[in-house]
């Protein structure tokens, strides 16, 4: 498919945010101290470099719009009715549904110290030069109060849907995965990154949804909270909605203290390559003090959605697959480098730790962890490789064979021999796991039989993602979604011995999952689904294996969005809607969590819940109001209510 631009509503973003060390972001709009309304976001983060080509939407489709707009000029509404529900549903870029526009009273629940979201759409027939939005401070009675510097407002970035080649060989496609969107085919558009932007342009005919995020402060006390919401869009008018929050009597833990077990593989080569696209930054070279700048932004989002793994490699592209033409190559446009450099005189091998201690160094001042997944001693497909510094020539060799060849054999013998007692030396040999990704038994039993025999410590350390068949060896083991329901008996086996169990999605299934366009509540579904289950948490193989300029091309091997959550920022990530809705989802597991801890198991009220968040779970058929139903069930419960 041709490249394309990314022609609105995400173009123009000019400023610059700063993440600050509370991973708050800041610019210099911030509204001044003692100020009681904020304007929309601290600081602007679209992605630099994209020029704004002004309103192309075509005759036609202004035409159908133009039909179904409620009236002339300026419309507001709330996507789905409800502004509870509004954040778990996509606004098409060119709508014939515009919900309930005559609404002007919002409302949302929430537990103490936890995030919530909603969002409202504009839309007009003449173009909006600047719209823009500012919240007030949340008041309750006379001593409760929420400052508006707690409540985030992102602007909705569209973005091109392209097909990809896996969606003619093997994967979920756009037609399974999602609603139709009406577009021109050149191309059609998908509202996903949330950006950070104090005002934005709006085409005629274009929606723009606003998005706002409540953080909940752990010492809010319980009430309804009121507010407000000033939608500005220049001298086409000013909107005002009423904000009301229902905060219970009940407090969450921070996400270093969450049970849920979540795991996502960050990209680190990736944060380096795609920050140099379109003036991000200038040219970010691996391992520069600018990407370890970087690095430590992405971190810093991973580390608050509860992110308990930091994924490491310690071999050079530990996921390749074929590609066209039978070539071998990384999965991802921008592979993964080793962290640990192999180097070889033909007789003895040395290694280099230096950016893999970093790195774990720079995961755990973040707050990622405590666990540290060492990727791999098996490649994710075809022959084994080793790449190493052939000392004698001074160049990179690759080493290819089979998995307990002599060479194998030698080469992995000497790591783990330098390997453990370099962990020992850093305080880390304890949070370590040697990780593998859908490797079968049979060679799975050749590391184990050389663990066995050099590094014994690692035999009770191992962290496979893949299928139910090696759970007797991983300490941690992901079970592939379809293989869900795990027996209880192993489940509960392998909680007496301390060991966690998880489950992943990935490209081949259509519902439930993560894509771009897929529908965000799903994301918001599945740790409910871990919960319904009695899991311990959630696996999800890329947070940011972007192919290269990924606003334009969101494409590279697999179906759109499903090698990354985020998108890269001026200094930092951009969230996504999918990002976003997981991590609600988390928030709520923990609720289930708790509750189920107070009650000792799953109480018929309990089941009820977990059955409404989880059924339908292709949600383009889903009733939304289910996952806030099931929410404000545990909520009530937990308060006693």
């Amino acid at each position: 498919m041709q490249r394309r631009k990314y022609l609105e509503g995400l173009a123009g973003a000019t400023g610059i945010v700063t993440v600050t060390p509370t991973g708050k972001t800041q610019g210099p709009d911030d509204r001044e101290e003692g100020s009681s309304a904020k304007s929309a976001t601290q600081g602007s983060d679209g992605p630099p470099g994209l020029e704004r080509k002004g309103d192309t939407t075509p005759e036609w489709v202004q035409f159908l719009v133009e039909k179904a707009m409620p009236q002339e000029g300026l419309n507001t509404w709330v996507p789905t009715g409800s502004f509870g529900t509004s954040s778990s549903a996509r606004v098409d870029r060119f709508p014939q549904d515009f919900g309930v526009t005559d609404q002007r009273n919002l409302s949302l629940i929430a537990a103490r110290n936890e995030q919530v979201s909603g969002q409202v759409a504009v839309l007009s027939n003449d173009p909006i030069d600047e719209l823009s939005c500012s919240v007030s401070d949340l008041e309750s009675g006379t001593s409760g109060r929420i400052p508006a510097d707690d409540i985030q407002v992102r602007y909705v970035g569209y973005v091109p849907i392209e097909n990809a080649h896996s969606e003619h060989v093997w994967s979920a496609t756009f037609e399974e995965v999602a609603d139709d969107p009406v577009g021109t085919r050149s191309p059609d558009f998908v509202g996903d990154p949330l950006l950070e932007v104090n005002s934005i342009p709006v085409p005629a005919y274009a929606a723009q949804p606003i998005w706002f995020t409540i953080n909940v402060p752990k010492t809010a006390p319980p009430g309804t909270y009121k507010g407000a919401i000033t939608v500005d869009a220049g001298d086409q008018g000013t909107v005002h909605y009423a904000l009301d929050l229902d905060v219970y009597d009940v407090a969450l833990p921070d996400p270093a203290d969450y049970e849920f077990y979540l795991d996502i593989w960050m990209n680190a080569n990736a944060i380096a390559a795609e920050h140099s696209v379109n003036r991000r930054s200038a040219d970010v070279q691996p391992w520069s003090t600018r990407h370890w700048e970087l690095i430590e932004a992405y971190m810093r989002d991973m580390a608050k959605r509860g992110q308990k793994s930091i994924t490491a490699t310690i071999i050079h592209e530990p996921w390749q697959r074929e590609w066209l033409e039978g070539a071998w190559r990384s999965q991802t446009e921008i592979g993964y480098e080793s962290m640990v450099e192999w180097r070889y005189d033909g007789q003895n091998w040395s290694f280099d730790f230096s950016i893999f201690d970093q790195f774990v160094e720079t995961g755990l001042e973040q707050g990622m962890g405590p666990d540290i997944a060492a990727y791999s001693m098996l490649v994710f497909r075809g022959s084994q490789r080793i790449t190493y510094v052939d000392e004698r020539e001074g160049e990179r060799a690759i080493w290819n064979g089979e998995a307990g060849d002599p060479f194998w054999q030698e080469a992995w013998t000497a790591f783990l021999e330098a390997f453990q007692p370099h962990l020992e030396e850093k305080g880390w040999l304890e949070r370590t796991y040697i990780a593998f990704d859908e490797r079968p038994e049979e060679l799975m039993q050749e590391v184990i039989e050389l663990l066995e025999a050099v590094a014994p410590v690692f035999v009770d350390r191992l962290h496979i993602a893949g299928s139910m068949d090696v759970e007797d060896i991983a300490h941690n083991v992901a079970a592939h979604y379809g293989h869900l329901p795990i027996d209880q008996d192993i489940v509960d086996r392998r909680r007496e011995d301390e060991k966690i169990t998880t489950f992943y999605t990935a490209g081949g299934q259509s519902h439930p999952n993560t894509f771009s366009f897929s529908p965000p509540v799903e994301a918001r579904m599945l740790p409910w689904i871990s919960a319904l289950n009695d899991l311990d948490g959630y696996l999800r193989w890329a947070y940011n294996s972007w192919p290269t300029d990924v606003y334009e091309n969101p494409v590279f091997r697999y179906v759109q969005g499903d090698e990354y959550f985020v998108y890269p920022g001026e200094d930092g990530p951009i969230s996504s809607l999918s990002w976003e809705q997981l991590t609600e989802g988390i928030e709520e597991y923990e609720l289930v969590r708790m509750l189920r801890e107070r009650e000792g198991g799953d109480t018929a009220v309990l089941k009820n819940a977990l059955e409404l968040a989880t059924r339908d779970r292709d949600a383009r058929e889903k009733d939304l109001r289910d996952v806030v139903e099931a929410k404000e069930i545990v909520l009530k419960e937990l308060a006693g209510n």
